[in-house]
């Protein structure tokens, strides 16, 4: 999978981080390992992490925040002023948007969902999205719950 995302110029973030310049604007990019089939290491994503102004986190199931919001306020315990993290958005899909849906109403949501279905979460940050994404998991159709591919303009 890596050689794929090499190929095309893109970057697989398994618990690592990319800092891109865009129009002179620093923007810092984490993405962890999922941490239900993979080995989720927030500590050695950001071990060269410093305070940035611009930073997201891409995780792939939504309850990962959790894990992940607690794990640096436990790292910015241990770190100076200068050098606290500061993710501002937190990215996640998994859920496929309930995938069978009965209005609000979602009867199933795969392991590692905790209770985020799509859409914002959080009242502060680091804001939460869950993308409804596309594709199946928990069995092979979607019902009320749209495909969606999600575009952000930042605006940096």
């Amino acid at each position: 999978m890596r050689g794929i995302f090499e190929q095309f110029n893109g970057h697989l973030l398994i618990n690592e981080t990319k800092q891109l310049t865009l129009k002179n604007v620093k923007l810092t990019v984490t993405g962890l390992d999922d941490f239900l089939m993979g080995q989720s290491c927030f500590a050695d994503a950001v071990k060269n992490v410093g305070k940035e102004e611009h930073h997201l986190l891409l995780v792939h199931s939504p309850y990962q925040q959790e894990h992940a919001i607690r794990e640096m306020k436990n790292l910015n315990e241990e770190r100076g002023e200068d050098d606290q993290l500061s993710i501002q958005y937190i990215f996640a899909g998994h859920n496929h948007g309930g995938q069978v849906r009965l209005g609000s109403f979602v009867p199933i949501l795969p392991e590692g969902s905790g209770n985020y279905v799509n859409g914002w979460y959080n009242h502060e940050k680091p804001f939460l999205y869950v993308s409804k994404g596309f594709g199946t998991s928990e069995v092979p159709f979607r019902f009320d719950a749209r495909s969606e591919i999600t575009l952000f303009n930042y605006g940096v």
